[in-house]
């Protein structure tokens, strides 16, 4: 919507990424990423996954997956449940979870 020039309406969530790629700062430095099962954290070195428990249940306890992006851009190694890097995969994990208890989800059948 802001790059055609129209006004976002405040009902929207989410955060316009437009001109980041040019070196405007995000606001943030994560990006959430909704799945059919799920829902992820994305930083510029880090991927963090948890599934739902269902279609339209919680988060579950344990991430399905992890990944250093740094080490591993392609994403062929899952650290999800090896304890590696267990400092960031918590930090990520609490950011996950605050982003989708604040987010409002539809409620009723889709």
């Amino acid at each position: 919507i802001e790059a055609v020039g129209g006004d976002i309406p405040s009902h929207m969530a989410g955060e316009s990424l437009l001109g980041a790629e040019g070196g405007r700062a995000a606001r943030r430095p994560h990006a959430f990423i909704e799945t059919g099962n799920g829902a992820a954290v994305r930083t510029r070195t880090h991927l963090y996954a948890l599934p739902r428990d269902g279609q339209r249940g919680p988060l579950t306890p344990r991430p399905n997956w992890f990944t250093d992006l740094s080490d591993d851009p392609y994403q062929l190694s899952n650290l999800a449940g090896t304890g590696q890097q267990s400092e960031v995969a918590g930090d990520l994990d609490r950011v996950l979870r605050e982003w989708d208890r604040q987010t409002p989800w539809m409620e009723g059948e889709g």
